[in-house]
């Protein structure tokens, strides 16, 4: 669906590491890929699980003990908080480079301003959405949902909506209407 804006209609996105602090470990240890990874410090509580992990119960905020009982076979690894500012940094210059004017709003999230974004002809902002989560994953290795929405509160809202690794895009009020309900 093309999507026609009125000129004074804002468009914002929430790009949205998936699972980001494991994300960027299986990232450093590609055999971890399809396996229930937990970043967690003995006696704490998990940081960041993967999907894998996350389909058993075990999510940030688990503690480390309950999570070791869910899933004995997982994967427990500390956190490296130095490599993930580096895979973020990586991921934000990224995202300048494609041309895409770009605001941390955290170390696995940026709001990205659309408004004005030259979009390619013949290409939607679903098709948008759709390529940087290919191309993200391509050239920085870590999986991303985006939320696209008028507003920054929606986008991060949207963002949330398909994952992991999908796209919301709603800028008419109808889509958004039906997505808040």
């Amino acid at each position: 669906m093309l999507c026609t804006l009125p000129p004074s209609s804002r468009v914002r996105a929430l790009i949205d590491a998936n699972s980001f602090f494991a994300s960027c470990e299986i990232l450093r240890h590609p055999s971890w890929e399809g396996k229930a990874v937990c970043v967690a410090r003995e006696q704490d509580i998990v940081l960041a699980a993967s999907y894998e992990a996350k389909s058993f119960g075990v999510t940030t905020g688990t503690a480390t003990w309950e999570a070791r009982r869910i899933l004995p076979d997982a994967i427990f690894t500390p956190p490296d908080f130095q490599w993930y500012q580096h895979i973020s940094h990586r991921l934000m210059r990224w995202l300048g480079e494609y041309g895409l004017q770009c605001i941390p709003f955290s170390v696995d999230e940026a709001f990205v301003e659309l408004t004005r974004y030259d979009i390619r002809k013949g290409m939607t902002f679903e098709d948008l959405a759709e390529e940087l989560i290919i191309m993200i994953k391509k050239h920085i290795g870590i999986p991303i949902s985006i939320g696209i929405a008028p507003t920054k509160l929606l986008a991060k809202i949207f963002a949330n909506v398909y994952k992991p690794m999908g796209s919301c895009v709603a800028l008419e009020h109808g889509q958004i209407d039906i997505l808040l309900q």
